[in-house]
């Protein structure tokens, strides 16, 4: 199910990517490289990029960005979501950004700090954590800045703590993001007030231990997939 999932993605994009041209990078050869160093909040992070078979620069391509699960990686979403083999199909950039809260450093799991959220093992969001939120807004506009991205074809997608991310920007960031693609964990807040309409295709399986589709006592949780869709 998750593959079908990511791969849908590619038709999301397809069907609602302008061809606005933003900024003057999408005359002669393209950056090509396989990562970038985002500047934020006074620190730099590194995202991992796929630029998709073809990316010469002189043609401006939709931007997806694909967010790991709670616990999970950069790395690791790359390996599961497929999303580099459909780029290369679609025509579109791929970029794998990595969450900030890193409880054990001696590990490679990694949450996203969502603003009045607690993360998915049940422990509270170090008041430390940097903004994830100003990140991915960071990433999205040294992207447009540094290579030939449509700035009205921004999406995301993600999976479970991921996916719930990806919620929380299409509320937080809507001005910027064309669509989002959640994969077992679409919410929609009470605090949720796009300031645009942003495109939604959600998936989720009913047997999801973790988000429950039916909704769950679980803090980082709450109420129901139907409840969130009807919300939206």
């Amino acid at each position: 199910m998750r593959m079908s999932a990511w791969l849908l993605m590619g038709a999301l994009v397809l069907a609602a990517a302008s061809t606005q041209v933003f900024g003057a990078n999408c005359a002669g050869p393209g950056a090509t490289l396989d990562e970038i160093q985002i500047s934020s909040g006074g620190t730099t992070r590194r995202v991992a990029l796929h630029f998709g078979t073809g990316y010469d620069g002189s043609k401006p391509r939709p931007l997806v960005l694909d967010l790991h699960a709670s616990g999970s990686s950069a790395g690791a979403q790359a390996r599961i979501s497929g999303l580099e083999a459909a780029a290369d199909r679609h025509g579109f950039v791929v970029a794998w950004p990595q969450g900030s809260v890193n409880l054990a450093p001696s590990n490679d799991g990694y949450y996203w700090n969502i603003p009045g959220v607690p993360l998915a093992n049940g422990a509270e969001t170090p008041a430390s954590a940097m903004d994830d939120t100003k990140f991915i807004d960071d990433l999205i506009t040294q992207m447009i800045d540094g290579a030939c991205i449509d700035s009205r074809a921004v999406f995301i997608t993600g999976f479970s703590g991921g996916a719930r991310m990806s919620s929380h920007l299409a509320c937080s960031l809507s001005e910027r993001i064309a669509g989002i693609a959640p994969v077992g964990g679409l919410r929609a807040g009470d605090s949720c007030k796009p300031r645009q309409p942003v495109a939604i295709v959600a998936f989720h399986g009913t047997d999801d231990a973790v988000n429950a589709y039916a909704g769950s006592a679980a803090p980082h949780w709450g109420y129901s997939v139907p409840v969130a869709l009807e919300t939206w």
